[in-house]
């Protein structure tokens, strides 16, 4: 039995999925041999500790070799890893240029001379109707021009002539409170000076 038979073709999606899975478990893998390596340590020091030397020589040595193994799962890892993100790199740089592709296909027929005749022959289309909606436009505005300059004279002096009977009014209605205030000044004064005498 082959286990390093060429794998069947696989789209690069395909691909990144299961090499992701493979770090994964390589993860787990890695994490439960660290585990182990400090279940072994613990496993030495109690053999030390109650004299039996030859079980704790057993447990560091069982302890090394998980070491070992967790060395090689990080490099497997690491491989992967890099693997990942060159088929990621990849699947970047083909989008990028199909994008490309689509839009120099898209930029083509504007990029020949008739698009560019096309173009100023629209420009100048444009132009024209500016200028035409110009002369209309100051044509409408200048026929609505034609009210008389005293008739405009005559609202204004009516509108001076409201404003001051609002200003007349509004000062006349303060008038009688400044003096009531005044007289009720006045009144208080004597009071004041009698309470003094009085003292």
């Amino acid at each position: 039995m082959n286990l390093f038979r060429r794998a069947r073709e696989t789209s690069p999606a395909e691909a990144t999925k299961q090499l992701k899975a493979v770090a994964a478990m390589l993860v787990n893998r890695r994490t439960d041999m660290q585990h182990r390596v400090e279940e072994h340590a613990l496993a030495a020091k109690a053999a030390l500790a109650r004299g039996d030397r030859k079980t704790a020589l057993i447990c560091v040595r069982r302890k090394k070799t998980c070491e070992q193994r967790i060395d090689k799962l990080f490099g497997t890892e690491s491989a992967i890893d890099d693997q990942i993100n060159a088929i990621e790199g990849a699947i970047t740089t083909k989008q990028a240029v199909d994008a490309m592709r689509i839009g120099a296909e898209a930029m083509r027929p504007f990029s020949s001379d008739r698009a560019i005749d096309e173009a100023e022959e629209v420009a100048e289309e444009v132009r024209d109707q500016i200028a035409v909606s110009n002369e209309i436009s100051d044509v409408i505005s200048a026929g609505f021009g034609t009210e008389d300059d005293s008739t405009i004279l005559e609202e204004l002096a009516q509108l001076e002539e409201e404003i001051a009977v609002e200003t007349m009014t509004v000062q006349h209605t303060q008038i009688p409170v400044v003096e009531k205030m005044t007289s009720t000044t006045l009144k208080t004064k004597p009071n004041k000076e009698r309470i003094a005498i009085a003292l």
